[in-house]
């Protein structure tokens, strides 16, 4: 256990570190993509401006899976109450003022994640998952760098937003047979 606690911290100070004025804005701008408002403006608009039909069979599936991780995720917040990294480490550069919420698991990466992974279990093409997934992991990789989350963090709520998207997929398909 404590090796991974060591790893977590590490890779949290590495990422960290990189400091750089280009790095700083990059992060930041990709770690607002993670915002769950904001993936649910673009999420409405790019399957609004894809086509109709897709945008009202799927978006409201789409909505049902990122709310419910996100239920999951403020709930294990509220029991694991892991303080956010700049509360614990002396040396973290923080590049936002200090969420009011835990920091175990990343909201962000998980509404990140549960929508790129319901993207692509919707477009299935190749191009489309990379971009998908790339910007979710981007995401994650962001809050680690601007110093609000451990890497254990984010990995957990990349499992959590993805998991509940198959399962409502799953739930989806089921409904309609």
């Amino acid at each position: 256990m404590n090796n991974l606690i060591f790893l977590d911290k590490f890779i949290l100070l590495s990422l960290n570190k990189l400091a750089h004025p280009i790095l700083d804005i990059f992060f930041l701008f990709i770690s607002y993509l993670g915002e769950f408002w904001i993936l649910t403006i673009l999420t409405a608009i790019g399957l609004l401006s894809y086509r109709w039909n897709i945008f009202k069979h799927h978006w409201p599936w789409l909505m049902l899976a990122m709310l419910l991780s996100l239920i999951m995720v403020l709930i294990i917040k509220d029991l694991t109450m892991r303080p956010r990294p700049q509360l614990i480490i002396a040396d973290i550069r923080t590049l936002k003022p200090l969420p009011k919420t835990y920091a175990f698991p990343s909201a962000h990466t998980q509404t990140a994640f549960s929508a790129a992974t319901y993207l692509c279990l919707l477009f299935r093409k190749k191009i489309l998952i990379f971009i998908f997934l790339g910007l979710a992991f981007l995401v994650g990789i962001a809050r680690i760098y601007i110093g609000v989350h451990y890497p254990s963090d984010v990995l957990v709520g990349a499992f959590i937003g993805s998991g509940f998207s198959i399962i409502i997929w799953k739930l989806r398909k089921l409904k309609e047979h």
